[in-house]
């Protein structure tokens, strides 16, 4: 990797610094820069930077990327460029479960406290501590052109919650879907029961 982190008084300086440094930005998203320049953001400028005998293949190491806020926020308003639906997954690790206050409408799948015994990786570990509440939060489907705003969230109750998938199984009796069937033997009539299988998780 080689990694810059950028500070900017006015869009068209980030502009042309990224420009100037071989990123590509349409005129569209050097206006779109705009309203985080005039609130004081800062930027990391990422470029991959392979070996000339190397080629780009396989998976890329994390990249820690820490600063402090007022406020829990993840930068959405550029994404509504794109040509394509977008999809977006968090994991928030915080001492409270998190809710969503502006953008669009996330789904939460778990929420629930984690301790450093369920975790790999030695950084994670050592993040968590004992123990952090984990929300996890997903949007599948986000249509660039609904998005208004950054997703913002906030700390609520710490309510837990584990999404349940039902499954259903049918169940087969020589071959056949079983539902009640009778079966006459030697000795009379005799009824069994069978039928679907929920599995839940």
């Amino acid at each position: 990797f080689r990694v810059a982190t950028l500070d900017a008084e006015e869009p068209g300086a980030l502009a042309g610094w990224l420009r100037a440094n071989g990123y590509r930005l349409s005129p569209e998203l050097e206006k779109e820069l705009g309203p985080y320049v005039r609130q004081g953001w800062k930027y990391v400028a990422v470029k991959l930077r392979p070996k000339l005998e190397d080629t780009l293949d396989g998976e890329l190491a994390p990249l820690l990327v820490q600063f402090r806020s007022d406020e829990l926020v993840y930068p959405m308003r550029l994404s509504r460029l794109a040509k394509n639906p977008q999809s977006l997954h968090l994991y928030v690790l915080s001492e409270n479960r998190v809710k969503q206050t502006t953008g669009g409408r996330m789904e939460v799948t778990f929420a629930g406290h984690v301790t450093r015994g369920q975790l790999d990786g030695a950084g994670l570990r050592a993040f968590v501590g004992d123990r952090l509440f984990l929300t996890e939060l997903v949007d599948r489907h986000i249509d660039p052109g609904s998005i208004e705003d950054d997703y913002r969230f906030a700390a609520t109750d710490n309510v837990p919650y584990q999404q349940v998938v039902h499954r259903t199984e049918i169940v087969r009796f020589l071959g056949m879907p079983a539902g009640w069937l009778i079966v006459f033997g030697g000795t009379g009539l005799v009824l069994i029961g069978a039928g679907a299988l929920v599995v839940s998780r």
